[in-house]
């Protein structure tokens, strides 16, 4: 009914208990008796496949090709980028967020930009592009249909009122949309193909997200790129949410070790990217500027005017801020300003502010809150529309974005390129936005600030003369631009040579699986050392741990049988977890590796083993809270000589009983935990002699607590 597709439905079958693995079953139609669809079970799930689809050409749900597809451009306004790479999208952010929100702003905006106009200008042929997103409920990626997110992405830069495309919010939270399916339902057919995995989102709130990442790497060898969109909560720390300065600084640590490039919005990001990297130690990879598009509306049709009402409730003269209200947008700077020219007699503009609450805007809110917004000269919106800001642009008498840190700053562009002058900030990204058409000032000095702004308001002749400028030289920057700048570059990173999706592990180098810890401290003084020390000793030698111990360990885990990393280590999902590394030139005498494990109570008494392509290294029984493991490893060739992955599987018995116990204490299902891990050549006698002391000595400690 919405013109987007053929029809289609889907639903979840669920069999308690599960089916046995390899039952099929026949979707049937009860008026034809035509069989629509075979499924096929697999562990606890199916697989739903084309009862007609030619097992020779194995497609997925949504056709996605077994072999490189013809290069034809889209569209006939735009001539494709050629190239046989797919290139997979991991929207997974965008999903959540329309799950919350009626309409896209900042990053999700960014985005949707960028993918709507590489479809609208077919930039790439959109038979080799792949929207995933992570199902987390189920714990794996989705791929979405290419026609339905084409539909739904022109849908939601449209008003409320006028959108079309149904999908369930519930559902989108969790990661669902219609017209998806298990992307591992598509492994036979992508295995092979030269690959991209593309993030043009913010992924940074999921701790685990680069497990997902290199798991796609070692089945299906793809190369990763990744947007960065700024860097505020490490270099402007002080101006946002501490959490989010926590989890994107630990975000980032794991994009330097697994991405093969990087897109930065602006060459100052860029420079924040190179500047991170060394002093944390690591080598960039390489960055392509992408710069963001200097429109909001170039993909909304001109529609109906902004309602009387909307229209009334402005007074004119205004002058416009676009910006979330934070503290980082520096709104009580432009309070000062209006104030201190009101004081000074000044016939000041209404100011307008465009935009939702966010952090550290307190002291702007209550400052209004005292002043009756200063006498009823500055007005706050939210939730506007796209025709209304449209229509705010257009009728303001100028623009003010005094950010103190930007990635890029949208709105200096956006008013720019509908004509408007923009008075913003020299800091940042801000200058390379607004060029020599911007008029700046010091964000923190607004002494120097007050009469540029009153000359802006007193002065018309010299306020249209820079207009005219504005309006005759700005020169705007196209989202088609910028999404071709995306393919461009995804292409590259396909070309890539591909780096081992195994770390190598270091003899003697004790390994933590539990989460990096925290760059920032809540504590002070000696209670912050004792805390940076406890948080990084080791358990099976006499070292502490570098930022590398933890990482690496995170990228061992093989398959999708683990939780997120806590703070003493992560644990498996019962029955059975993956463990996979390289190892070292200098292991080739063989090695003594050592596990230490978390035993969850229902697991106690149970037997477990250790193995490596079916060979059983290491057996026994599961009978206290924390179980020490030791076992001999060799490392294995390939005919050429070259170090085989080492592959290990821990397993336990599998026991439906057993299983319902562990969900019963822990919905995730727990298994076993996985603590500590070391491997010591096997000549190396002190160095396993160390470990056998520390474990003898901490068994003679006094209990914590």
């Amino acid at each position: 009914m919405a013109g987007y597709g053929a029809p289609e439905c889907g639903f979840d079958l669920v069999f308690q208990p599960p089916l046995p693995v390899s039952t099929r079953i026949a979707i049937v139609s009860k008026g034809t008796g035509k069989e629509l669809l075979s499924a096929i079970v697999y562990d606890e799930g199916m697989i739903m496949q084309s009862g007609n689809a030619a097992a020779e050409e194995p497609v997925s749900l949504f056709g996605v090709p077994s072999v490189p597809a013809p290069q034809e451009p889209f569209s006939e306004r735009g001539v494709a980028i050629a190239g046989n790479n797919l290139i997979l999208f991991d929207i997974s952010d965008l999903v959540y967020y329309i799950g919350h929100h009626d309409n896209l702003t900042g990053i999700q905006r960014v985005q949707s930009c960028i993918l709507l106009a590489m479809l609208r200008h077919g930039i790439y042929d959109r038979r080799r592009l792949l929207f995933l997103s992570y199902n987390n409920h189920r714990g794996h990626f989705i791929h979405i249909s290419v026609e339905f997110m084409s539909a739904l992405l022109e849908d939601l830069l449209r008003p409320a009122r006028d959108r079309r495309i149904a999908y369930s919010r519930e559902d989108a939270k969790v990661g669902l949309l219609p017209q998806s399916a298990p992307l591992h339902q598509s492994f036979g057919a992508l295995a092979g193909q030269s690959a991209v995995l593309c993030l043009l989102g913010a992924a940074w709130v999921n701790r685990d997200y680069f497990r997902r990442v290199v798991e796609l790497k070692r089945v299906l060898d793809l190369r990763f790129a990744m947007v960065v969109h700024d860097l505020i909560p490490i270099y402007a720390r002080e101006t946002c949410d501490q959490g989010t300065a926590r989890v994107f600084t630990s975000f980032l640590k794991r994009a330097l070790r697994n991405t093969d490039l990087f897109f930065a919005v602006s060459q100052n990001t860029a420079r924040d990217l190179q500047r991170y990297a060394e002093e944390i130690g690591v080598t960039a990879p390489p960055v392509i500027v992408t710069q963001n598009g200097s429109t909001f509306d170039e993909f909304i049709a001109a529609g109906a005017p902004p309602s009387p009402l909307f229209m009334e409730r402005i007074r004119k003269p205004f002058t416009l801020f676009v910006s979330t209200i934070e503290g980082r947008k520096n709104h009580i700077f432009v309070f000062r300003v209006w104030q201190e020219l009101v004081k000074a007699g000044v016939d000041v503009p209404d100011l307008v502010c465009v935009g939702r609450l966010g952090w550290r805007a307190e002291q702007f809110l209550s400052k209004l809150t005292e002043t009756n917004n200063l006498q009823r000269r500055i007005h706050i919106l939210k939730d506007v529309s796209d025709e209304e800001l449209d229509w705010l642009y257009k009728n303001c008498l100028f623009t003010v974005y005094p950010s103190l840190y930007e990635g890029w700053g949208l709105p200096v562009g956006e008013s720019l390129a509908k004509g408007k002058l923009c008075v913003t900030s020299r800091t940042s990204s801000l200058p390379e936005v607004g060029g020599d058409c911007a008029v700046y000032i010091d964000p923190n000095d607004t002494g120097s600030a007050i009469p540029v702004l009153r000359r802006l308001i007193t002065d018309a002749a010299w306020r249209e003369g820079l207009e005219h400028k504005v309006v005759t030289s700005y020169q705007p920057v196209s989202w088609r631009t910028v999404a071709e700048r995306v393919i461009t570059g995804c292409l590259e990173a396909g070309r890539k040579p591909r780096t081992s999706i195994f770390p190598t592990i270091d003899c003697g180098q004790e390994y933590c699986f539990g989460a990096l810890p925290d760059a920032l401290s809540d504590r002070l003084g000696e209670e912050m050392m004792a805390q940076i020390l406890e948080t990084r000793r080791a358990r099976l030698t006499s070292a502490y741990l570098s930022d590398a111990a933890f990482l690496a360990a995170e990228e061992f885990r093989i398959g999708e049988s683990w939780c997120e990393p806590e703070s003493w280590g992560v644990w498996s999902r019962y029955p059975d977890a993956g463990l996979g590394f390289l190892l070292p030139q200098e292991a080739q005498g063989g090695v003594q590796a050592c596990l230490l494990l978390n035993v969850p109570d229902p697991l106690r008494g149970m037997s477990f083993h250790i193995e490596e392509d079916g060979e059983i290294l290491a057996a026994g029984y599961l009978n206290s809270e924390e179980v020490f493991v030791t076992f001999r490893m060799q490392p294995r060739h390939d005919a050429e000589g070259r170090v085989l992955p080492s592959r290990l599987m821990v397993r336990t018995r599998h026991d439906p009983a057993k299983q319902a116990e562990l969900r019963a204490i822990d919905a995730r299902g727990i298994g076993l935990g996985f603590k500590r891990f070391l491997v010591n050549r096997f000549d190396d006698v002190l160095g396993r002699l160390e470990v056998m002391e520390r474990l003898s000595m901490r068994a003679l400690e006094k209990p914590a607590g």
